[in-house]
């Protein structure tokens, strides 16, 4: 560490221990402020970088301090508030992503972050409201920055879990025109379209994109051993690959009821 990094970090103790109106009292001049600033976030993204829980902690604590000597950054704010998301303060998050949109209402990123504490709140606590506050957050993200993807592919199972299948359905549209070359956009579309009693559209939008899938998650799609008795699934992990495709062919064409 060098001798600056010491400085700063001592400048943060002497920080947190000092109260508040003594702080207030020696306040430094603007451009010390935005240095100090800045030092403490290089700090931080150097602690997070060893992304253990007492470095996550320290990089926290250096975060917070920067915000302190430079609240209208809504780059530090933003940081912040991710930082706190992935450690799963989620109220802490929460009130660091509204401040991020108090500073920047056009910011979809601040919309986002909002929407998925209180997603997570929703899974955790099965309250209600959360669910609400959560998709009206991800909507307005989504109004904001039509082109991420991440965002509309959050909405569309809080849409389903409403019963709003036609607004689900065009949330998963937009997933995948955001993002053409990623197959979760057509996941979502098939889910959906299958809700809707649309089982042609499903069928094609599950063969576009479980080939597409990373090898785990398209095994997941693959595997029949829940639809099959426990010795036709022995027999067919001894088949050799293309054995085992023909056998996946005529279990399929057997069993399709279309």
């Amino acid at each position: 560490m060098t001798h600056r990094s010491l400085a700063v970090a001592g400048a943060l103790l002497v920080a947190l221990a000092t109260p508040a109106s003594k702080a207030h009292a020696s306040i430094p001049e603007a451009g010390s402020r935005l240095r100090d600033a800045e030092a403490l976030v290089r700090q931080a993204r150097l602690a997070g970088k060893r992304d253990t829980y007492d470095s996550r902690r320290q990089a926290v604590r250096y975060l917070e301090h920067a915000t302190l000597l430079e609240p209208d950054s809504v780059e530090y704010h933003l940081e912040l508030a991710r930082l706190y998301f992935r450690m799963g303060y989620l109220g802490q998050a929460r009130h660091r992503f509204e401040r991020v949109t108090f500073l920047d209402s056009t910011l979809a990123e601040g919309r986002f972050g909002q929407g998925m504490a209180w997603r997570r709140d929703y899974l955790k606590y099965l309250e209600h409201s959360s669910l609400t506050r959560s998709v009206a957050e991800l909507e307005a993200a989504g109004r904001l920055g039509p082109r991420q993807a991440e965002t509309w592919l959050n909405l569309v199972p809080l849409l389903v879990e409403q019963g709003r299948l036609p607004e689900a359905m065009r949330a998963a549209e937009q997933a995948e025109a955001a993002s053409p070359e990623r197959p979760e956009g057509l996941l979502a579309i098939g889910h959906v379209a299958y809700r809707l009693g649309q089982v042609e559209r499903a069928d094609s939008a599950f063969a576009a994109a479980i080939p597409r899938l990373p090898g785990v998650a398209r095994e997941r799609f693959l595997d029949i051993s829940p639809l099959v008795s426990e010795a036709d699934t022995v027999a067919l992990r001894r088949l050799p690959p293309g054995g085992r495709q023909a056998f996946l062919e005529r279990f399929w064409k057997e069993n399709d009821p279309d």
